[in-house]
C-alpha cells in the first residue's frame, strides 16, 4: 500500500457526481415510464379483446338458446307423433285380434257347413 492519503472530494466534484447520478436515475425512470406506457397500452388491448370475447359469448349464448328452443320444439313434435303412432298401433292390434277371431270362427262354420252338406 502506498503512503498516499486519498484526497477528499471537493464540493464541486460531489455536486457533479450527484448531478450525474440524478441524470442517470432520471434516464432510468424515463425508461420505466416508457415501459409502463407500453404495458398500459397492452392492457388496454387486452381489455378491448376481453370485451369482444364477452360480446361474442353473449351472441353465442343467445344463438344457443334459440337452437335449444328449436330442438325442444322438434322433440315435442316427435314425441307427439310417436304417441299418436303408438295409439294407432294399439288400435290396429286390437282390430287384428278381432279379425283373427272372426277368421277362426269362419273356418269352424265352413267345416260345420261342409259336414252338413256331406251328410245330406
Amino acid at each position: 500500500m502506498s503512503d498516499e492519503k486519498p484526497v477528499p472530494d471537493t464540493l464541486e466534484s460531489i455536486a457533479s457526481q450527484i448531478r450525474e447520478l440524478s441524470t442517470s436515475i432520471n434516464g432510468r425512470f424515463a425508461q420505466v415510464d416508457g415501459r409502463s406506457e407500453q404495458i398500459d397500452g397492452r392492457f388496454a388491448q387486452i381489455d378491448t379483446r376481453f370485451d369482444q370475447i364477452d360480446t361474442r359469448f353473449d351472441e353465442l349464448k343467445a344463438q344457443l338458446r334459440t337452437e335449444i328452443e328449436a330442438v325442444r320444439g322438434d322433440i315435442r313434435l316427435v314425441a307427439e307423433a310417436q304417441a299418436a303412432q303408438h295409439a294407432h298401433n294399439a288400435q290396429n292390434e286390437a282390430e287384428h285380434r278381432a279379425f283373427l277371431k272372426r277368421i277362426e270362427n269362419h273356418e269352424v262354420r265352413v267345416l260345420a257347413l261342409e259336414g252338413k252338406q256331406s251328410s245330406a
